[in-house]
């Protein structure tokens, strides 16, 4: 038998997105697009318990995915992506995102903060958390949204540490009274980063670049 091969498409889901970006709520009822394009027929496997993906394996036409055995404790699921556009986005992710629409916002500091608008369905919801009922045999909705990966609590824990370490480079480095300067500048800016920002996502925030990088002094 001769190697099988993916039949690819091209197709535009529509899907609810966030307020904003990494926002839990969809109180503005906006929707985006995205096109997808990859294999027309996928599967993956679930948990049998929870419902939910078990790892990120994911079979085509080419892997035999419809050959393959499903091992014990998971659920193996088709996924038809002419049908289900959205949830084959979610689990095929080698789009270009650079190609997408993208929207920029200056923040109080001065830094631009850019990304996709709308985000593509994998930045989107959460994968991982979405649970597909098997006695049904369809995924639950609303598909849960993607959580944010950076808290402000753990900003302010990496602010604690860049401005620890630079306490011991003031005391251990031989510094020019340029680069003591441009050093203290940095520094101020970390004390300043929490009230500058106030109201910011913190997934947004850039911290300060440290001027002393590149320099051969640490």
């Amino acid at each position: 038998m001769g190697r099988r091969e993916n039949t690819i498409i091209t197709k535009t889901c529509t899907y609810n997105t966030p307020d904003d970006y990494l926002h839990q709520t969809n109180t503005l009822g906006k929707t985006g697009t995205y096109e997808y394009t990859g294999p027309d027929k996928l599967w993956i496997f679930v948990n049998e318990e929870t419902g939910k993906p078990a790892g990120g394996t994911v079979l085509t036409i080419k892997d035999d995915g419809d050959e393959v055995p499903t091992p014990p404790g998971v659920v193996k699921v088709f996924i038809d992506a002419n049908v289900d556009t959205v949830m084959a986005s979610l689990v095929w992710r080698f789009g270009d995102y650079s190609a997408l629409p993208t929207i920029s916002e200056t923040l109080p500091d001065g830094s631009v903060y850019e990304r996709n608008e709308p985000q593509p369905p994998d930045h989107t919801f959460e994968f991982m958390d979405c649970v597909y009922n098997i006695s049904t045999g369809q995924w639950v909705q609303p598909f849960p949204w993607k959580q944010p990966h950076v808290t402000w609590d753990m900003l302010r824990t990496a602010r604690t540490g860049m401005l620890a370490a630079s306490d011991q480079v003031l005391v251990t480095k031989m510094l020019t009274d340029e680069q003591r300067a441009a050093y203290e500048v940095y520094r101020q800016k970390l004390r300043d980063l929490p009230a500058v920002m106030e109201g910011v996502d913190p997934w947004k925030v850039k911290f300060p670049e440290d001027p002393l990088l590149g320099s051969g002094v640490i």
